[in-house]
């Protein structure tokens, strides 16, 4: 069989799987439509349009879209300050109002949620996946390894699970936002000065990522990861989709942590809103299985994040290697690393046992 065939053959499988769990899209016109628009667009352009849908993607894959929008319209309204409580009744009362309209900001952050993240990584699976699968050496982090379709459909269906928790959790703080509800976002730069806005932006940024380390290296210890993380792990090369399929409470613990900002540090919701999408877009950019070098020296490429998923306990840092350089859990070399070596150390080779070199030369040979 030819090489060509080959690829046919994939090609031809990969359609049929998608067919199979997206059943209702006719997925052949959609990826003939996609090629010709694509063919008729400027590589530039090409590329910048793929950046946009992968930052959107990344918002929506969390459900944090309706948030970003409620925090920007916030900032035309003005709400008279809240008086000491009287009466429980009051406080139900006021509780009340904070959640006006909350059934249909679930509707709509659940409607749209949805479509973004099924059309947007479904475009990014298009991108890479199926227009690109036959040369994977030239983009894939992975090229000699692809995902199962068991360990695919597993992801979007877990992941669509969590994405919908998200939107829920999005739509909950978005009407306590617009209906005034207490956060530490202020409106006007002037309120704290332009030197605190400025030093803000890495203060806020830094916060994030040092939440997401220690949360997301406490769920690597032996009993926590074995009973939550270790669903998230499954995706060994991962894809958009796998971004957040992951345990519903583990999700849930990773929307606390990126929100905890908006409610005890006083961000200008400029920042807040930025940061947010900064740290959305290089999820998706870190889970995608492709190669993306970084535009920026704080930001690791999205070889990083994959190294996470092929070796495990190690890089467990979100968008910065920071805390993996303060700490020593940067992936090494000359280290050898797996499922059952905990702590993100790793073990150099000649302290590793037989077993071990075995179990890691035949995981990651070429």
């Amino acid at each position: 069989m030819t090489p060509n065939n080959g690829f046919a053959k994939k090609r031809t499988t990969l359609r049929k799987n998608v067919r199979e769990i997206f059943h209702f899209i006719p997925t052949d016109s959609v990826f003939f439509f996609l090629e010709k628009l694509w063919s008729r667009l400027h590589p530039t352009a090409g590329k910048c349009l793929a950046i946009v849908l992968i930052l959107f993607a990344g918002i929506a894959m969390q459900g944090n879209w309706l948030l970003i929008l409620s925090s920007f319209v916030r900032r035309f309204y003005e709400y008279p300050k809240e008086e000491g409580q009287e009466s429980l009744f009051k406080l139900i009362s006021q509780l009340q109002s904070r959640f006006r309209g909350l059934p249909y900001y679930i509707l709509t952050s659940v409607t749209q949620s949805s479509i973004f993240y099924f059309g947007l990584c479904g475009f990014l699976q298009w991108y890479f996946y199926v227009r690109q699968r036959d040369r994977p050496e030239e983009w894939k982090c992975q090229p000699k390894k692809f995902l199962s379709w068991e360990d695919e459909k597993h992801g979007i269906l877990l992941g669509t699970a969590c994405m919908l928790t998200g939107s829920v959790i999005s739509a909950f703080l978005s009407c306590w936002t617009v209906n005034g509800g207490y956060t530490a976002l202020y409106y006007n730069i002037y309120d704290y000065g332009i030197p605190y806005f400025l030093l803000s932006i890495p203060l806020t940024y830094l916060v994030i990522e040092a939440l997401f380390y220690y949360y997301h290296r406490i769920f690597h210890w032996p009993a926590i990861y074995k009973t939550y993380h270790k669903v998230h792990h499954r995706y060994k090369q991962p894809t958009a989709f796998s971004a957040t399929a992951m345990h519903p409470l583990e999700f849930f613990v990773l929307q606390t942590v990126t929100f905890i900002p908006m409610f005890t540090i006083p961000i200008h919701y400029a920042v807040f809103i930025g940061v947010v999408f900064y740290e959305n877009y290089y999820s998706v950019i870190g889970h995608s299985g492709a190669k993306i070098k970084s535009l920026w020296p704080w930001q690791p490429d999205s070889m990083y994040h994959d190294n996470h998923h092929e070796f495990f306990h190690v890089n467990f840092g979100l968008n910065t290697k920071l805390f993996d350089y303060l700490h020593g859990t940067l992936r090494k070399e000359d280290h050898i690393y797996s499922e059952n070596i905990f702590y993100g150390y790793g073990k150099k080779w000649s302290e590793a046992t037989e077993e071990e070199k075995q179990e890691f030369l035949r995981d990651h040979k070429d």
